[in-house]
């Protein structure tokens, strides 16, 4: 017997929303204006290219296994933990600058373990969506989504290219750890769903490798999402 879910409201997801909106832009205001530094530093592409490589390559990593992870652990704690990942690795680059020490060889291993913990807290956000709100609200959040990641990654550029020549990096810096403190505060402020635990065991076995294999055969018989994965997939790498 199914346990019953009970939503949050959607003012709730629209508190969570301004605080993951928010903090998308002062992460992608630090990320364009470490571009421009590494660019400054180096005069490098290859540089700022491997930059982007060592941020990216462990969250693909952890891609297979996030969505265990955030099956098994509560979903509001992910969250925060992630943001305050994301926060203490900003400030390790703001204290390297300012002590002159900042090489480009940090920025691999801060990038790696941002990399990581923002793969879980994003998934955690968005698989917290579908339980926050009723299901007639999905189109509704589904465009605000929307709206939160492309405005984010369109206006952030232009907000840290302005910036970075009149507070630099640490004053970049500074706004990123500031939206991080506003969406971790936002979070602690509303009840997150969890999933039925009585549902979450009862489909899932408890070994992970098993719960892999679930997912990938759950996929495959599923000839519509498989198409839709394989889709995404070449989308994105040529589009990336």
């Amino acid at each position: 017997m199914k346990t019953e879910i009970k939503f949050s409201s959607f003012r709730n997801f629209i508190i969570v929303w301004i605080g993951q909106f928010v903090s998308a832009m002062g992460s992608s205001m630090t990320s364009f204006a470490l571009s421009i530094w590494v660019w400054e530093f180096t005069d490098q592409v290859t540089t700022l290219t491997l930059v982007g490589f060592y941020t990216l390559l462990p969250s693909i990593v952890i891609t297979p296994i996030s969505g265990v992870i955030v099956d098994r652990w509560n979903r509001k704690l992910l969250m925060i933990v992630g943001d305050s990942v994301a926060v203490g690795v900003t400030i390790a680059i703001a204290l390297l600058y300012l002590t002159n020490h900042l090489q480009v060889w940090h920025l691999y291993i801060t990038g790696a373990i941002a990399g990581v913990f923002n793969q879980l807290q994003s998934l955690a956000y968005s698989a917290s969506v579908g339980l926050m709100i009723p299901p007639k609200h999905y189109s509704r959040a589904s465009s605000m989504e929307f709206l939160s990641d492309y405005g984010a990654k369109i206006m952030a550029p232009a907000f840290a290219g302005y910036l970075y020549h009149v507070i630099g990096l640490v004053g970049i810096s500074l706004i990123d750890i500031l939206t991080f403190t506003f969406a971790i505060i936002s979070v602690l402020l509303i009840h997150i769903p969890q999933p039925p635990s009585r549902e979450v065991h009862s489909q899932y076995p408890e070994n992970i490798w098993q719960e892999l294999g679930f997912g990938w055969r759950y996929i495959k018989a599923h000839k519509s999402l498989l198409a839709l994965l394989m889709m995404g997939m070449l989308f994105w790498f040529f589009t990336m």
